[in-house]
């Protein structure tokens, strides 16, 4: 019961991110709120349900998106992987805990990403990094503490 109503919270977050979010883009960067859901799975769920969480996510996303099938799907699926790494948060949930957590796996993420778009480019990896990776990763990592304040309680409530 409890994966169908992640699986339910995430299509409401998808169709959120497909038709609302993009209207609060800065310069083209909007948060990747399936990243969030992604990360905060990741705390409290199990490393290999993380990263085949990540995998699914990231399909989905490629598919309905229509970018290079499977580059989001690796990237995702790395940081399900390493979201479970930080699952001592959730013993001691705090604002900055989760900030770091989220700016640091949401660059990883981007900085994946960006890697491998930049490949046969004339764009130097750097300035990709500089300019969407680190700006996509903080408005991320903005919306994420958003998030775990006004849903705090229902994110980290203890069920079974």
């Amino acid at each position: 019961m409890k994966y169908i109503k992640y699986i339910l919270l995430y299509l409401f977050i998808f169709s959120i991110e497909n038709s609302i979010i993009k209207l609060i883009s800065i310069n083209g960067i909007v948060p990747d709120l399936s990243l969030i859901f992604l990360i905060f799975f990741g705390f409290k769920e199990s490393q290999v349900k993380s990263t085949i969480t990540g995998l699914i996510i990231g399909l989905f996303v490629d598919i309905f998106n229509f970018n290079l099938v499977g580059l989001t799907s690796l990237a995702k699926s790395v940081t399900g992987f390493l979201s479970s790494y930080f699952q001592q948060i959730k013993k001691n949930v705090t604002p900055s805990r989760i900030a770091l957590s989220v700016l640091v796996l949401s660059l990883i993420h981007n900085i994946i990403i960006q890697i491998i778009l930049s490949i046969g480019t004339d764009t130097g990896i750097l300035k990709l990094i500089v300019y969407k990776s680190v700006p996509g990763a903080v408005y991320t990592t903005i919306f994420a503490v958003i998030i775990n304040f006004l849903f705090f309680r229902l994110i980290w409530s203890r069920q079974k």
